[in-house]
């Protein structure tokens, strides 16, 4: 778990330089990013196993008669 905050250093081809001991704690791993779906401004970092934890009771609800179950859908898989 990476608690804290840090300014962000943005490169050439709107690409987020991560802070040293956060590379080094990632260290290969692969990790999903999607940004907060309130008001708060935040990106939010999940291994791909916690990704398909979290998403898959979204995944679950109906398709064709939940409108705002495929709205949020839209905005977590879209910006993920």
């Amino acid at each position: 778990m990476f608690l804290g905050t840090f300014e962000p250093n943005l490169m050439p081809g709107s690409r987020i330089a991560l802070p040293k001991k956060i590379r080094q704690e990632l260290s290969g791993t692969r990790l999903v990013l999607t940004v907060s779906i309130g008001d708060e401004p935040c990106i939010y970092g999940f291994s791909e196993k916690m990704w398909d934890a979290v998403t898959a009771p979204e995944l679950a609800r109906p398709l064709f008669s939940d409108k705002n179950g495929r709205d949020l859908r839209r905005k977590i898989f879209s910006e993920a």
